[in-house]
């Protein structure tokens, strides 16, 4: 299936994205689609358009279209996810979300979306990957380093584990997460004692956070 070229994606991009574009790129989108049918990557750009407007049932029509590209537009592969997840379909939301992935690895909410689907599926080694990424990327989120550091931890690299915890530790000492995962990692090394004191400090500040 041919790549519809950049510069008339192009071009329908920058009419959507701009001060009152929105109505004149999703009319020549669709205009466009009306004789160029096989055109997916343009399909993809007016349905991901049409769904954040609010026009869901038609949009999502555009977008399975706009998966059939070579290259599926940013946030085509990710919609799908989201309906996939919605309607109860795991597997299916994951194969989607590897795809927005391969094309667009910097998409951050496909990407906090495939973090949570990983561990549901409890690959470890891939949500490592992923974690550390984003960890590195964010380091001022403790919610991704609590991720890095737990997901290395159920791999069984207590030693490793240690390594990234403690870094954590430094920049959120309160973080009810990860001194959790400390108290556990802590039993792992054979230091109970320690760690029964830090899962009391994990409790207290579980309680502290309640509304």
């Amino acid at each position: 299936m041919p790549y519809s070229p950049r510069a008339r994606v192009a071009a329908v991009v920058a009419l959507l994205s701009a001060p009152g574009g929105m109505d004149d790129g999703m009319a020549l989108a669709a205009n466009y689609l009306e004789t160029h049918p096989d055109d997916y990557a343009v399909a993809g750009v007016l349905g991901v358009a049409m769904v954040r407007r609010g026009s869901g049932d038609a949009g999502m029509r555009y977008v399975e279209q706009g998966l059939l590209a070579d290259k599926p537009e940013l946030d085509v592969a990710y919609f799908m996810a989201m309906r996939a997840d919605r309607d109860g379909n795991a597997q299916e939301a994951r194969q989607f979300l590897d795809v927005e992935m391969k094309h667009h690895p910097l998409n951050r909410k496909a990407a906090m979306m495939q973090i949570t689907m990983l561990g549901k599926f409890e690959d470890w080694p891939a949500l490592v990957e992923l974690a550390k990424f984003w960890s590195e990327k964010e380091p001022e989120n403790q919610v991704l380093a609590h991720n890095h550091a737990q997901a290395v931890f159920n791999t069984g690299d207590y030693a490793r584990t240690r390594t990234i915890l403690d870094a954590a530790l430094k920049g959120f000492p309160s973080d009810a997460r990860l001194v959790l995962l400390d108290a556990n990692l802590l039993a792992k090394e054979g230091r109970q004692e320690l760690g029964q004191k830090r899962f009391a400090e994990a409790q207290k500040l579980q309680a502290a956070e309640q509304p």
